[in-house]
C-alpha cells in the first residue's frame, strides 16, 4: 500500500470513528458507514461546470460554481422527468404566489420560481410512472403563516400583515393531490412534517417563537437515482440570490442515493403526515401528541443506529475492493448531528461535530504540515475544532 492510500484509509477510519483514541467502544457505538465513489457518482449541477477531476496539470481546466438558477432550473427539470421517485427534504418550501395554483405565464410579474418548482412537483404528481413522491419538513415552519412570494420581493416567508396567508405544507400538498389520490393509503408518500421540540415546547412556544429552540435541518433532494445534498432551502432567496453549494451524486452514488432515501423514510415515521387544513389552523402542541412520543423516539434511535453502522459494509469492503478496478476519487461518510434536547440525552450515533474533528486530528497526528482548506456560509468554528485547526503549522490554522 502507498504512503498516500495508507493515509487516506487513516483518515476514513478516524472519521468513521474506528481510530484509536475515538472512545468508540466504550460508548457501545458502531463505526458509521462509508462510500467509495468514482467520476462517473458525480452529477453536473449548470451547463457550463467543467469536469472537476480532471488532471491538475491540465492548464485549461476551469470550475464554474452553479449559480442560484443553476440549481433551481437543475432541480425543477429532473422533478419534472422523474420516473420512479422524488424526495425532498428540506427545512421548508416557498409558498409561492398566488397565482401558483393556475397555468404559469412567464410575462406575469407575480410569477416567481417558487411556483415553477410547485408546478414541478405537479407534474411529477400527475405522471403515473411515479412510485414514490415524499416531502419532509420542519414541522414548525411548514405550518407557519406567511404572505405569498412574487419575484418582485425575491424573499420567502414574508410576515407581512397586509397580504393574503397560506403556509408551505398546504401548497405543497395541494400540488400533490394527483398523486395523492392515485396511490392510496401508501404511507411513505405525502408531505411530512418533522417536530423537533418536545411537546412541552410546542405548548409553551407558538410559532415562530418555536423555531428558537430547534429545527430540522437537512436538505437532500432525490429524484430517481440521483442525490442532491445542499445548504438551500427550497424558496425564492435560494432561487436567484443566495449562493450556497450544491452536490450532486448520480449513478446511485455507489449507494449513498438509497442510503439517504432510507434515511428520510426513517424519518418520516416519525414525523406527522400532513392530511388537511385542520393541520395549519391548529397549535403544534394539538397536533403533536405526548402521548408515545418517548416510545417513537426509542424506536426511532434504534432504526438511526441500525442505517448508520458501517458493520455491514465493513462485512462487504473485501469483495468490493478485489472486484474494483478504479481507484475512488473520494469517500462519502454520512453523519447526523441530533441536539442532546431530543431525547435528553445523546444520541448513540457517532455525531457530525465528532467526525469532523477525529479526520482533522488524523490528518494532525500524520503530518502537521498538511494543508486544511474549509470552507463554510458562518465564521462559528467550535472551540475543539479550532483548538485543533490552529496546531497547523506555526503560525496559521491551515490554507
Amino acid at each position: 500500500m502507498s504512503a498516500r492510500n495508507h493515509l487516506v484509509q487513516q483518515l476514513i477510519r478516524a472519521a468513521r470513528g474506528k481510530a484509536h483514541g475515538s472512545n468508540q467502544t466504550s460508548r457501545k457505538r458502531t463505526p458509521l458507514p462509508y462510500f467509495a465513489l468514482q467520476r462517473h457518482h458525480f452529477g453536473r449541477i449548470g451547463s457550463c461546470m467543467k469536469d472537476i477531476y480532471a488532471h491538475e496539470s491540465d492548464a485549461t481546466t476551469q470550475v464554474t460554481v452553479p449559480t442560484p438558477s443553476d440549481f433551481h432550473a437543475h432541480l425543477c427539470n429532473r422533478i419534472r422527468r422523474a420516473q420512479d421517485r422524488v424526495i425532498l427534504a428540506s427545512l421548508y418550501i416557498g409558498v409561492g404566489s398566488d397565482r401558483s395554483q393556475k397555468s404559469i405565464d412567464s410575462s406575469d410579474e407575480n410569477v416567481c420560481k417558487e411556483d415553477e418548482l410547485l408546478h414541478a412537483l405537479n407534474a411529477a404528481a400527475s405522471n403515473r410512472n411515479i412510485k414514490k413522491i415524499q416531502i419532509l419538513l420542519d414541522a414548525n415552519r411548514a405550518l407557519r403563516h406567511v404572505s405569498y412570494t412574487t419575484n418582485k420581493s425575491a424573499q420567502s416567508h414574508s410576515t407581512d400583515l397586509r397580504s393574503k396567508k397560506t403556509y408551505s405544507a398546504k401548497s405543497v400538498h395541494h400540488h400533490l393531490k394527483p398523486f395523492l389520490q392515485q396511490s392510496g393509503g401508501n404511507r411513505n408518500n405525502g408531505v411530512f412534517l418533522f417536530p423537533v421540540n418536545d411537546f412541552q415546547l410546542c405548548s409553551i412556544l407558538p410559532s415562530p417563537l418555536g423555531e428558537v429552540a430547534g429545527v430540522f435541518h437537512i436538505k437532500a433532494y432525490i429524484i430517481d437515482n440521483e442525490l442532491i445534498l445542499s445548504g438551500a432551502n427550497l424558496s425564492e432567496e435560494y432561487f436567484t440570490n443566495r449562493l450556497d453549494r450544491y452536490m450532486s451524486f448520480i449513478d446511485g452514488g455507489a449507494g449513498l442515493v438509497n442510503f439517504y432515501a432510507d434515511l428520510c423514510d426513517i424519518l418520516c415515521k416519525y414525523a406527522f403526515k400532513y392530511k388537511d387544513e385542520k393541520h395549519g389552523n391548529a397549535k403544534m402542541s394539538k397536533i403533536f401528541v405526548s402521548d408515545n412520543d418517548s416510545v417513537k423516539k426509542k424506536e426511532l434511535e434504534q432504526s438511526l443506529m441500525e442505517l448508520f453502522s458501517g458493520e455491514k459494509i465493513d462485512s462487504l469492503d473485501a469483495n468490493k475492493q478485489t472486484t474494483s478496478s478504479t481507484e475512488p476519487v473520494a469517500y462519502a461518510i454520512p453523519t447526523l448531528q441530533v441536539p442532546r434536547s431530543f431525547l435528553g440525552r445523546q444520541m448513540q450515533l457517532y455525531s457530525d461535530a465528532e467526525a469532523t474533528r477525529h479526520l482533522i486530528q488524523a490528518a494532525l497526528d500524520h503530518d502537521t504540515s498538511l494543508s486544511v482548506r474549509l470552507s463554510s456560509a458562518y465564521l462559528n468554528l467550535t472551540p475543539k475544532l479550532l483548538s485543533i485547526l490552529t496546531k497547523f503549522g506555526k503560525d496559521t490554522a491551515g490554507s
